[in-house]
């Protein structure tokens, strides 16, 4: 794993020792703890940006990201790598349980990826007459499919439970409005521009050049774990889930 800090022209330097503690101490210390609470190795490199990342979203609308997941070919080697980028004015703001918790939102999807395939679809598609419908959709897969990995990858099931929480809680807490945004200033918006891939072969080669390290230790039962069982065992995080589950189904279908 390698952790790079992408800077952009007139970014603020306020922040970069904030920056090289994150990328020195906080992000390793997270990756390695995955490592440790799943039994599989975190091979994914890391990229924070000194930018704000944004989405042009109907009705006047912006969404601001925290985090994005793309394939970045390195040239040296000509290879494509599962590459998690971070968007400083947002994870700067955010506590350890949150960064923990995007981290591996991310590499669970990754995972998703790996376990399932690149061709792998759900088998649900959104309303296309509810205003940003694909976008909440978009949200609501990555969330199952984070939920899904969470349970055939942790062993430790204090460390599943905690990561449950964090999730419902974030989702839930977004989509009612409950969540105050934070953002840091001096950092220059970009805006998110969808780049088609061009050798869809080569991502397939990226997918498939290191699993017997990853794949052979996922469970790979049909059988899960029952998600809603898991919540119930904690106070009112079935409730919850039950909650973000209609909140997605109003906004999506």
């Amino acid at each position: 794993m390698r952790i790079n800090v992408i800077d952009y022209e007139g970014a603020t330097k306020i922040y970069d020792e904030d920056i090289s503690k994150l990328v020195r101490d906080i992000l390793p210390n997270i990756t390695s703890r995955f490592e440790v609470e799943t039994d599989l190795p975190w091979i994914a490199d890391l990229e924070v940006h000194k930018a704000l990342m944004t989405r042009r979203l109907s009705g006047g609308l912006k969404l601001i990201y925290s985090s994005g997941f793309v394939y970045k070919l390195d040239k040296s080697i000509g290879v494509l790598i599962p590459t998690i980028q971070l968007y400083a004015p947002k994870i700067l703001t955010y506590d350890l349980k949150r960064l923990k918790g995007i981290l591996y939102h991310e590499y669970l999807c990754f995972l998703h990826q790996c376990y399932h395939g690149l061709d792998w679809k759900p088998k649900i598609i959104w309303n296309p007459k509810k205003e940003n419908a694909q976008l909440y959709y978009d949200i609501f897969v990555d969330l199952e499919k984070a939920l899904e990995m969470a349970l055939r990858c942790f062993k430790d099931e204090e460390a599943l439970m905690d990561f449950l929480e964090a999730e419902v809680d974030f989702f839930l807490s977004t989509l009612t409005g409950k969540i105050k945004i934070e953002v840091l200033s001096g950092f220059p918006e970009v805006y998110e521009e969808v780049e088609p891939i061009e050798d869809y072969k080569s991502v397939v080669k990226a997918l498939t050049i290191r699993p017997a390290i990853i794949v052979d230790k996922i469970y790979t039962g049909d059988e899960l774990p029952d998600l809603r069982e898991k919540l119930s065992s904690r106070a009112m995080l079935l409730e919850k889930y039950l909650m973000l589950s209609e909140l997605f189904r109003e906004k999506v279908f």
